[in-house]
């Protein structure tokens, strides 16, 4: 299943569907378990590596042909070349607190890690044609560890998390 999961970024879960003989709604809870679990692992390697932040930004992403109106707003960090996004709660004081923090390390150029995340970002979630708002941290998360690690190391990290 891991395998699966591992090369489901270059092939959609319609794909996966024929081209395996385990039913969509298996794989798909499967997956499900896996984002949750990278997301605590993304979590904790945040915690390690707080101390070496050296870039934020905010993003504000729009889901396409979507009923609601709000938008999902993130804060994304950066350290040694890997990122990581935060979703910002509706709290205008988090959100304040978080920005007078950070503010002397917002995004210096215009290319970085964080940057080159969002656009691989754009790219990994049309593959999936459309996210529920209450599971769309979970393939940021998803997209997050797979922008952030090798393949090989992602197969690593999840044989121990799993």
């Amino acid at each position: 299943m891991i395998n699966l999961f591992l090369s489901a970024e270059d092939i959609p879960m319609k794909t996966l569907k024929s081209n395996s003989e385990i039913s969509i709604n298996t794989i798909s809870k499967h997956f499900e378990i896996f984002r949750k679990k990278i997301a605590l692992f993304l979590d904790s390697e945040y915690e390690k590596n707080i101390h070496k932040i050296d870039e934020y930004d905010e993003y504000i992403y729009c889901q396409k042909n979507s009923r609601s109106k709000k938008n999902c707003t993130f804060i994304t960090f950066s350290y040694e070349q890997k990122v990581y996004a935060l979703l910002l709660q509706e709290n205008i004081e988090q959100k304040n607190r978080l920005e007078n923090f950070y503010k002397i390390i917002k995004v210096k150029k215009d290319s970085s890690a964080i940057t080159d995340f969002w656009n691989y970002f754009k790219i990994f979630i049309a593959k999936h044609r459309g996210v529920a708002k209450q599971n769309l941290i979970y393939y940021i998360k998803e997209a997050e560890f797979r922008y952030n690690y090798s393949l090989e190391r992602q197969k690593e990290i999840l044989d121990n998390i799993l």
